[in-house]
């Protein structure tokens, strides 16, 4: 019983740290495809909880110190999609969309994980082999969930969404943002 209660814990400490995420694959959705964000959100969920897990184990150790410097991922990304877009104006901004690469949506999705990595990395690291099985079940239910949620929202607001404004022209903008706030609050931090 303790188990079941303790990746209970796991799947809503998952779901909470990862809102973000679901606001993003919605917006996100609507310009990239469905079932391509959602595979990068739980390439990159499989990525910060296998992280974590390793990290848990001691493997990685260092990480802890250097992982609030992923914010410059999502910056560097931002910057570069802002610059390319300068470049192909003019040209159809579907053509334009199709061309934001898987990478930089797993890169998104990474960096603003990090307070998923922060709660299950020492969640992992306190826990007992049993613990950390159900940890896992409950952190990977609470991805797959999260991403069907994100499906069926693309169902929902589709129409709406695709009306109100045009996405795509605000993601370089939005990968900056998030940068900068996991910069400015992570252990990079100088105050």
């Amino acid at each position: 019983m303790d188990t079941l209660g303790f990746g209970l814990s796991a799947f809503f400490a998952h779901v909470l740290t990862n809102i973000d995420n679901l606001a993003i694959m919605s917006g996100l959705i609507l310009t990239s495809g469905k079932w391509r964000v959602v595979s990068c959100y739980l390439v990159a969920q499989l990525i910060v909880l296998g992280v974590a897990l390793r990290l848990a184990d001691g493997l990685v150790a260092q990480m802890p110190n250097i992982t609030g410097y992923l914010g410059f991922v999502p910056v560097v990304i931002g910057i570069l999609e802002l610059r390319r877009r300068i470049k192909l104006r003019g040209v159809e901004e579907e053509a334009a969309a199709v061309q934001i690469g898987s990478v930089a949506i797993v890169a998104l999705f990474l960096s603003v994980s990090l307070d998923t990595f922060a709660v299950f990395a020492p969640l992992f690291a306190d826990s007992t082999a049993e613990f950390r099985i159900a940890a896992a079940i409950g952190a990977a239910v609470s991805a797959v969930g999260l991403a069907a949620g994100a499906a069926i929202l693309e169902h929902v607001t589709r129409g709406f969404m695709s009306r109100l404004v045009k996405l795509e022209r605000l993601t370089p903008y939005v990968m900056i943002v998030v940068g900068f706030y996991v910069l400015l609050n992570t252990g990079t931090d100088v105050s």
